[in-house]
């Protein structure tokens, strides 16, 4: 598969960046997928079949190949965007779709998983940056309670209007505080969530 990629993208004149670039993914990953140090997702593998302008089948040595590609390739869904201060209608989240992700295989494998892609510096600090996912579990199937330095998605209500954002979580002596961590200033402000109860308007 890996030498197919180049034979077809270098007989077009097609640069690494370049294809790299229009299917949305880093100059290193298509040259690790193309030297055969890692296989493609088979939904990166289509764009860059789509870019190069051949079937899925002419990177893939036979169509049995393909589909035991395909079926061994688990997947997790991508329920929309994740961004301090970005507000949606509630019409535009019911009408967000989203390709799947590869499953991470973490220690929560065997529970529900399901992602959100960032927007924007809200987390950078954590080496969360704009375009990575965010893959995440129920808190309440793996634990009791929210822990200190946990990576918490919520969401915040205002009229029809919707924020959803990453938050680390932090506890002090009134509650639980979810920060920002970002090096931007703009993204410097807690949400608060008291322990007797979740604040009006904040979902976890």
């Amino acid at each position: 598969m890996s030498q197919k990629i180049r034979t077809i993208r270098e007989a077009q004149g097609l640069s690494l960046e370049t294809v790299a670039f229009d299917v949305d993914i880093s100059t290193s990953q298509l040259s690790r997928y193309e030297t055969g140090k890692k296989d493609p997702h088979v939904n990166e593998l289509r764009k860059i079949a789509q870019r190069l302008g051949v079937n899925l089948s002419a990177l893939i040595d036979d169509m049995d190949a393909e589909m035991d590609y395909v079926r061994t390739v688990k997947t997790v869904p991508v329920r929309g965007l994740v961004a301090a201060g970005l507000w949606f209608e509630f019409t535009d989240l019911q009408n967000q779709t989203f390709d799947p992700i590869p499953m991470v295989p973490t220690k929560h494998v065997g529970f529900e998983q399901f992602a959100y892609r960032m927007v924007g510096p809200s987390m950078d600090k954590r080496r969360i940056f704009d375009g990575d996912y965010l893959v995440c579990v129920h808190y309440w199937a793996v634990r009791k309670q929210i822990e200190a330095n946990d990576l918490i998605v919520i969401e915040r209500m205002d009229g029809a209007r919707t924020e959803r954002t990453c938050k680390e979580a932090v506890h002090t002596r009134d509650g639980i505080e979810l920060w920002p961590r970002s090096s931007d200033g703009r993204f410097q402000t807690p949400i608060l969530l008291p322990y007797a109860e979740e604040p009006p308007g904040v979902k976890v």
